[in-house]
């Protein structure tokens, strides 16, 4: 069994984190020089908007990842299809 966090992110804080980063790269991939005339660090800007950090995040994902069950249907560590689908 994979510990609890420190800083455990609700479901539905993980599934708006990756919410975000997929909006956040999208956006770079079509125009990275904004970015970076910017200064700006997606990577940053996401830990600071959720309060944690590279380590935080790894560890919020392996908890959720080992506890399939308390997945919700849009994070990654969903991987049984809905009736339906």
């Amino acid at each position: 069994m994979v510990p609890s966090p420190k800083k455990l992110l609700s479901e539905g804080e993980m599934e708006q984190f990756f919410y975000d980063l997929a909006v956040l790269n999208a956006a770079k991939s079509i125009d990275a020089s904004f970015y970076e005339n910017q200064g700006a660090d997606i990577s940053s800007l996401i830990y600071k908007k959720y309060g944690v950090d590279s380590l935080l995040l790894a560890q919020n994902i392996s908890y959720y990842a080992a506890q399939p069950e308390k997945c919700t249907d849009t994070l990654p560590c969903r991987d049984t299809p809905k009736a339906g689908r």
